[in-house]
């Protein structure tokens, strides 16, 4: 599967605050990803907050959100696409 393939397959798009990164997902053809910290950033507008972690790993809670999710990786990397549909659905249950 390549990375076109990937973004063509319909991604979780939840609440406004995560429509970048939702569309991001649902857009074709070759397009920069996301970064890290552009993920990070938006988990912390949403009221997530650091709890530290090992290394390149970061943990994030939210007291409405039951599992902790983890970004790993480093800052200015290209986040993955599970790392995006992952804070997409975590943001989406912290809105509940």
């Amino acid at each position: 599967m390549t990375h076109n393939d990937a973004l063509e397959r319909e991604a979780p798009c939840p609440g406004r605050s995560t429509q970048s990164l939702c569309d991001f997902t649902k857009q074709q053809g070759d397009v920069m990803p996301p970064k890290i910290k552009d993920l990070i950033s938006q988990l912390e507008q949403a009221g997530f907050r650091d709890r530290g972690g090992k290394g390149s790993h970061k943990n994030y809670v939210h007291p409405n959100v039951v599992r902790p999710i983890t970004i790993s990786g480093r800052a200015g990397d290209d986040a993955k696409l599970y790392q995006i549909r992952a804070v997409a659905k975590a943001i989406e249950e912290a809105q509940k």
